[in-house]
């Protein structure tokens, strides 16, 4: 497990959009 992969602007991305999706 990478912290920084973790806090990837890809995973950031991902949890927006899943946001958004609700």
């Amino acid at each position: 497990m990478n912290k920084k992969g973790k806090y990837s602007p890809e995973f950031k991305e991902q949890a927006v959009k899943r946001t958004l999706s609700g």
